[in-house]
Parts: C-alpha cells; structure tokens; sequence
C-alpha cells in the first residue's frame, strides 16, 4: 500500500501523451479512447493523495509529484486543443505560467529542488480544479460532437484563464520576499526553550 500513491501518480504520468495524442485525432478516431484515458487519469488523482495519506507516506515530495503529474496530464492536453482552435491558447498559457510561479515560490521556500515546499492558495487551488473540469469538458464534448458545447467550453476556458492569472499575479510578489525557513524550523523556532 506505501506505493500505491506513487504507482497512481505516476500512471497519470504514463497516460499524459497518450492523452494529448488522442485529443489531437479527429473526434470520431479519438474521442472515446480520450474519454476512458482522461477518467482513468482523473481516477488516480482522486485517490493517489488519499492512498497516501492512509499509508502515512504523504510527504512534501509526493506532492510535487502529484501536482507535477497534473501539469504533465492536462497542460499538454491543453496545447493540442487550443492548438486546433477549440479552447483560447490564453488557458494553457495562464496555467503553465501560474503553476511555474507555484513551483519557484516552492523553491524559495524549500531552499533547493530536493525540499520544495509548494505553499497552496485558494485561487490556485480554484484554478487547479477549473483546468480539470475544462479537460472533463473537452473529453465529454469530444464525445458528444455538440458545436454548442465546443462555444461553452471555448468561453468558459477563458474565465479559467483569467483563475490561473488571478493565481500567477497573486504569487508572483512572494517570490521577491526572502524565503521563510521550513515549517519545522518555523515550529522549533517557536518552541519555548529550557535554560541550559
């Protein structure tokens, strides 16, 4: 059970390309293999945190890990369809920027790449669930080959892009603040201490 939160992880991981490469076939080629790829995908995002939370192997690793495999999944996935004009090249551009900020902020404050301390936010966090439901919109769509749909999706990929700037503008001035030292430093740091 102490790699099942990994094993997950990294099959969204082996399943990005596929992804990206089936959204990029005509709809009646790649629609459906996009859909079953695209919900196994989400699958394991779903549960790799809770696996390893239940494992007690959660750690600030597996989280650069799984939001590393989110990016690997859905940005790609995003550049091949804004690439055939069916969402604006502003989303995928306004999530890779917002989640570069998020990485370099994690960075800074874990002082090297082995210790990113990736620190959320509640508009990143919104834009991270909004990029998820325009890549279920996108699959459901191909699917169902509605135009009506594809104009919903294309506008509503605009409000998400403007979520994930929301998100880069609000981090980018931490990354011109000096680095806090660790969560533990920060807890022993506070810890009262006895006189020798």
């Amino acid at each position: 059970m102490k790699r099942a939160a990994d094993l997950c992880t990294g099959l969204r991981i082996l399943l990005a390309p596929i992804l990206a490469w089936q959204l990029g076939l005509p709809r009646d080629r790649g629609a459906v293999a996009a859909s079953v790829v695209f919900v196994i995908a989400a699958a394991t995002d779903y549960v790799d945190g809770a696996l390893a939370r239940a494992s007690g192997t959660a750690s600030r690793q597996g989280r650069v890990f799984d939001h590393g495999a989110d990016a690997l999944l859905l940005f790609p996935a995003f550049l091949v369809v804004a690439g055939e004009g069916r969402i604006p090249l502003a989303l995928p551009l306004a999530a890779m920027t917002s989640f570069a900020l998020y990485v370099l902020d994690g960075w800074r404050r874990g002082g090297s790449v082995g210790t990113i301390d990736l620190g959320g936010s509640r508009s990143g966090a919104v834009g991270g669930v909004l990029n998820y439901v325009i890549a279920a919109a996108i699959v459901a769509a191909g699917v169902l080959d509605v135009g009506r749909l594809d104009q919903a999706i294309y506008a509503a990929a605009f409000a998400v892009a403007a979520v994930n700037a929301a998100s880069a503008f609000e981090r980018a001035p931490l990354l011109l603040m000096p680095a806090r030292g660790s969560r533990a430093e920060e807890k022993e740091a506070r810890a009262p201490r006895s006189s020798p």
